[in-house]
Order: C-alpha cells, then structure tokens, then sequence
C-alpha cells in the first residue's frame, strides 16, 4: 500500500488580509490499494474532493465542491470543505464575556451574530505551507490571524495537518497557538453526499444514520442554542436506531474520515 502527495496549481487570487495576489496550490493525497484520494487547497485550507469506492467498487467523489477558485469565493458558496474560524457555528449578537470583559465581534450574519468567524474567516484566506512530508503521507498548513481581526483579541496561529493513512483512512488534525487569551473553535465544513455528490439531492434520502442521543438542544429562530434540551422520542429527531433516511437503495463506503483538534 502506497500513499502518494501530487501538488500543482489550483489558481491564484488576492488574499484578502494583505491585498497580495498568491497561487492557490492544490494537494491530491492517493492510496493506491484503496483507490481513495483527498484534494485539498490552500484557500481555505479547503478540501474540494473526497474520492472512495462504494459497496460495488464504483469510486465516487462523495463531497461536494467547486472546479475552480471562483466557485469558492462566490457569496453562494455554503463553506464548502472548509477550514473555519476562529469560531465555527454563531457568536450570539456578536458579544462574548472573557476574563470579565465584553468582547465584540463582527456581525456577518443578518447584521445581528457572527457566523464562521466573521466576513474574512479562516475559509477566505491562503493559507501557509509548512511541510509536505510524501514519506508520511501528510501535508501542514498554517494561518497566522492578526490580533483584533474580526474583533478577536491576540495573535492566533492555526495549523492543519491533512494526512492519509496507508489504511485508507484520512485524518485532519487542528492546533492552535495564541499570545492572548482569546476564544477559537476550529472545524472543518464538508458536506458529504455518500452516493457521490454528483448523484443529486435524492440520493441522500437513501443513506442509513444513526445518532446515539437522546436530546438534542433547542435553538431559536436563528439557530442560537437557547440553553434548554429536547427529548427525541416521538420526533422526527429520534435516529437513536439506524434507519434509512428514506426509500431506496443504501450506500456504503470502507473508508475512514476523522478529525482531532490539539489545544497548545
């Protein structure tokens, strides 16, 4: 079993933060036993294309993308495959408490909370090549976030270690390192089509989940948790057993896709 890294050049565009034009360059991570292989940019730290073998031994791309930088930066654009931060998810009404001070961010969303970390997140940024290391199948990147970007006190560094086992398997891995107590919660934000993303929304009606939860917590009408929990029994939410999200033919796929978050 042999794991390959191909770099080449994805495009190139104007980094938002210092207003220089950069190449955006493009890693493809292979396994030639599984057949499997990652695409990754560094706009982003984005991965733009998952590639496994189903059930039948079809190899389908099973996130979705773009085939270009344009796509990635159009106002459309879900966060797809992205790096996000400094915090995922909303920052209700753009305000947090830390150390006993009021800390305001931007508001990006509805003019009201912060979504994904501002107008110029993690996701909307070229990112740094640390390392390429082909022996070990892993590529680091990193994205040093000015103090009070987006509102943010200190000097953050973010690093992404993308790797793919000999197994098959494909790790991402966050760090983050800061010279002010601030606040940061990175992710990754793929959307995953397991019959292929070029199969349509219909196909994900035929997926098989399983959720091992018995609550969930309640949001408001702009998805910010209230605090309180939801039993879900008798809801639409209970997925404590596997079922088929619908009608149809299920897909599966041998491969694995984990993540690890390191606090420095």
């Amino acid at each position: 079993m042999v794991v390959e890294i191909f770099e080449d050049l994805f495009g190139s565009t104007v980094d938002p933060l210092d207003k220089k034009t950069k190449d955006i360059r493009r890693f493809t991570f292979s396994n030639s036993d599984t057949k499997a292989s990652v695409q990754v940019i560094t706009w982003g730290a984005t991965i733009t294309s998952l590639k496994v073998a189903d059930n039948k031994g079809n190899i389908s791309d099973i996130v979705c993308g773009f085939d270009d930088i344009k796509g990635y930066q159009k106002e459309n654009n879900p966060y797809f495959g992205a790096t996000i931060g400094r915090i995922c998810n909303r920052v209700a009404n753009g305000r947090f408490t830390l150390e006993g001070k009021e800390i305001n961010v931007s508001k990006n969303w509805n003019n009201k909370h912060e979504l994904h970390g501002g107008f110029i997140g993690f996701d909307k940024v070229v990112w740094d090549i640390v390392q390429v290391d082909k022996k070990g199948g892993s590529v680091t990147l990193s994205h040093i976030n000015p103090d009070g970007h987006e509102g943010y006190p200190g000097e953050l560094k973010a690093t992404v270690i993308f790797k793919m086992n000999k197994s098959g398997s494909f790790q991402v891995t966050f760090l983050a390192t800061t010279n002010k107590t601030t606040a940061v919660n990175l992710t990754n934000h793929s959307y995953f089509n397991l019959a292929g993303h070029d199969t349509g929304s219909s196909k994900l009606y035929e997926h098989l989940i399983k959720i091992n939860a018995d609550k969930i917590t309640i949001t408001d009408e702009d998805s910010i948790p209230t605090g309180g929990f939801m039993d879900v029994e008798n809801t639409p939410f209970d997925l404590r057993q596997i079922d088929n999200l619908g009608p149809g033919e299920t897909y599966t796929h041998d491969v694995a896709f984990t993540f690890g978050v390191c606090e420095d």
